[in-house]
Parts: C-alpha cells; structure tokens; sequence
C-alpha cells in the first residue's frame, strides 16, 4: 500500500506522478497539515487491497485540503472501508466517480464514511458507486453538506452484524434532502 501521513511541511506529491496502475494495499493520506491536493496521483487505476484494519483508501485529518480529484483515475471496486474525514476545507469528492463498488467492511464494520467534513457540499463524485455495500453506511457532522446525492446506486447495506446501525446519518446542519439513498431496498 501507500501512506503519506504526518508531514507537516510537505505542500505537493507531484512527485509521485511516476505511480502507475493498481496498489495492492490500501492508500492512506493522513495529518499533512499543508497538502492542498493529490496532484500526482493520477496514474493510479485501482485499490485491490486494504489495511489489516479493512481500510482500502483513508483521507483524513488533511488541514488544507481542497481537492480528491488527483484520485480521479481511480476505478472499479475497493475491497475495503472507504473514509473521508477531519479535511475541513475539502469541498467535494469529485475525484472518485470512477470507483463503482465496495465489496468489503473495515473491522468495525463500516464500507463508506464520510464525517467531520467543514466544507463538504456535496457527496456526487461518488455517483460512480453502486451494488449492495457489505458494511455500514456513515455519513455525519459534516455543516454544509446539502443533500445526498450521488449515492442513488447503493441498493442495499447488508452489514453491520453486531446489532448496530447499518446506516446513520446525524449532525448534517445544512441536509436538506436524503433522496440520494432512494436506492436503496430491502431491510437494513
């Protein structure tokens, strides 16, 4: 896998532009205070696996960033959690349309979430995403986000065997409209 974690002066990782194909790991991008994108990272084309933890891709506690679209060449399924967390000025997921599934859960048992978003307005660059997810589904305390759409292709959440919630959406201040999960059928 690939981790860029805890540089708290790095500003660019242009330097990875040479990364070409499927990571066998999971891509985890954490606490760089001052990365402003994923530039360089376009030449990726898939996550085929995941940390011990089941994450496939981690993007969390990024102070400055504003942009996923360096993942934009991602595509095909995750075999893991999918996380979004703690950017404070990411503004979108556009970047990720290109990823159409998610076939595994992280041990805690979630497939996709996506809290503690300042700025996110919206979840649409996952619209690419479709199929039942294995885990559970998340999405909270993100102040700006509008509504859910983009996730009208996840047609079931079969997760979450413990007993908890499947799927949990809280703490959203400005949603308006959960028409987004209109895909999904069946029980929970």
């Amino acid at each position: 896998g690939l981790q860029i974690a805890d540089n708290s002066a790095l500003t660019s990782i242009a330097g990875l532009r040479g990364l070409t194909g499927d990571l066998p790991g999971m891509l985890n991008v954490r606490g760089n205070p001052l990365l402003p994108n994923l530039d360089g990272l376009e030449g990726l084309t898939g996550i085929t696996g995941a940390s011990d933890g089941g994450y496939s891709l981690e993007i969390n506690d990024n102070a400055a960033l504003t942009s996923v679209n360096g993942l934009r060449g991602l595509n095909g399924t995750l075999p893991g959690l999918l996380s979004v967390s703690k950017n404070p000025q990411l503004l979108t997921l556009d970047g990720l349309e290109g990823i159409t599934g998610i076939t595994g859960a992280s041990s805690g048992g979630y497939s996709l979430q996506i809290y503690d978003n300042a700025a996110l307005t919206s979840v649409g660059g996952l619209r690419g995403l479709a199929g039942d997810l294995p885990g559970r589904l998340t999405v909270h305390k993100n102040p700006q986000l509008l509504n859910l759409d983009g996730l009208e292709g996840i047609t079931g959440i079969t997760g979450a065997s413990d007993g908890g919630f499947s799927l949990q959406i809280y703490d959203n201040a400005a949603l308006t409209s959960i028409s987004g999960l209109q895909g999904l059928t069946g029980a929970l």
